[in-house]
């Protein structure tokens, strides 16, 4: 009896993890508030349906505002939710707003999320007020 409730509990937790293919992914841009100074990474987690992972690799693209971000991976067989992580340093942007596409594409059709993160870059912050106190303080000099 005790063997059929273990062998049981091993197919139903088989049935299950194939569902965990449909776990998000993780975005987030660093820093979390980018002025046109800033070096920008884009860092991308997530956890994938089996593992270990084998290869990851990423591709970007900016057209514009839009920025695209294209990870693959190449998973093994083991049926084990296997956590991973990307960084990609895309160095620093002109001011405005911008939507970042995320895809990863795992070559499982069950395991191909898509996120989209939207952030704004501004102008360096006192860049208009140092040369306001500038202009303030060669006024009161003379």
């Amino acid at each position: 009896m005790r063997a059929n409730v273990i062998y049981a509990l091993v197919v139903l937790g088989w049935l299950v993890l194939p569902a965990s293919g449909e776990l998000l992914i993780d975005v987030s841009i660093d820093p979390p508030a980018p002025t046109i100074a800033d070096p920008i990474v884009i860092h991308v987690s997530g956890q994938a349906p089996s593992g270990p992972v084998e290869e990851l690799a990423a591709q970007f693209a900016k057209l514009d505002h839009e920025l695209r971000l294209d990870l693959s991976m190449r998973l093994g067989f083991l049926t084990v939710i296997t956590p991973w992580s990307w960084s990609e340093p895309i160095g620093m942007l002109p001011a405005g707003d911008y939507e970042l596409v995320t895809s990863v594409d795992a070559g499982d059709p069950g395991y191909n999320p898509t996120a989209r993160t939207k952030f704004t870059v501004v102008p360096e912050p006192g860049g208009a007020g140092m040369m306001g106190m500038g202009a303030l303080l060669l006024v009161r000099r003379r």
